[in-house]
């Protein structure tokens, strides 16, 4: 068993309040790990499946998370091979491009990355310093390592995730002997904040927690956990807050679940199939 470690403690920056969007996302984009590249899909609105539209060819030393900054202008990529992260702009037809000049160094096989609400703070898990490195992202999407950083973290963190109220922030611990299920790498919680939801890479499936609003501490959601296709490594969740895309890189494919607003539970929309071994994906 393993855990969903809470940060909130230990990063005072994670506290600042931002207003969400409940729109509906109509782009994902998705790290191709070993192809370092990100592919295109266009999401359709009335079912949350995909359709591929372009794959870009990213920074050398892999694609292996990727995240949106809240004003839809920049996707930040991490480079587990090579230890960086890099931001890019995103053109009118929802291509990105490097931003010149814009990759960092991080610490030892950075994996998932979360900002803050107002897009202020760039998080990044460090699976192999057992630590989470901090970014303030400037106006033009640039990064800058924050004081204090990197901060540590439990046992291999594959997941850095500031949930939606702004509140608290989790890592999914894959050495940590705590709650979750087989070998958790991620976590992602709605926009509502009320619920969390952890990809167990070994175990193929994706375990729901419920959160208290007060203490961020998690329940497990009955029916949890939900099967996915082989190798889960990630997973997003829409604005609306009514899917839930969980990339599978042993099945090179992506797992769509369509969430039950009143009690979290996940039920299957079908899946899609990706280019080689996705790490990650993310919504515009």
């Amino acid at each position: 068993m393993k855990q969903v470690f809470l940060l909130g403690s230990a990063i005072p920056f994670l506290f600042s309040l931002a207003c969400g969007s409940s729109k509906p996302s109509s782009l994902a984009y998705v790290a191709n790990n070993n192809a370092s590249s990100v592919s295109v899909f266009r999401i359709d609105p009335g079912t949350g499946m995909l359709a591929l539209l372009d794959t870009v060819i990213t920074a050398p030393g892999g694609a292996t998370y990727c995240e949106f900054h809240p004003s839809g202008k920049f996707l930040f990529v991490s480079g587990e091979f090579s230890n960086v992260l890099s931001a890019y702009s995103i053109d009118a037809r929802g291509m990105p491009a490097l931003i010149a000049g814009s990759t960092v160094p991080t610490r030892l096989n950075p994996h998932n990355l979360s900002l803050d609400p107002a897009g202020r703070f760039l998080y990044v898990a460090n699976t192999s310093d057992n630590s989470v490195s901090g970014f303030r992202v400037a106006p033009n999407g640039s990064l800058t390592e924050m004081a204090g950083s990197p901060f540590a973290s439990g046992i291999t963190p594959y997941e850095i995730k500031v949930a939606d109220s702004g509140k608290f922030a989790y890592t999914a611990n894959r050495d940590s002997d705590d709650a979750a299920g087989t070998d958790p790498r991620a976590a992602g919680a709605d926009p509502s904040g009320r619920y969390l939801y952890v990809p167990n890479t070994t175990s193929g499936d994706v375990s729901a927690f419920s959160i208290d609003a007060k203490t961020g501490a998690l329940a497990q959601i009955a029916g949890s956990p939900y099967p996915a296709g082989a190798g889960p490594l990630s997973i997003e969740i829409d604005e609306s807050g009514r899917f839930v895309y969980v990339p599978n890189s042993g099945s090179n494919d992506v797992s769509v679940f369509r969430i039950d607003g009143a009690t979290g539970r996940l039920a299957t929309v079908g899946k899609v199939s990706t280019g080689a071994s996705p790490f990650s994906i993310a919504l515009r």
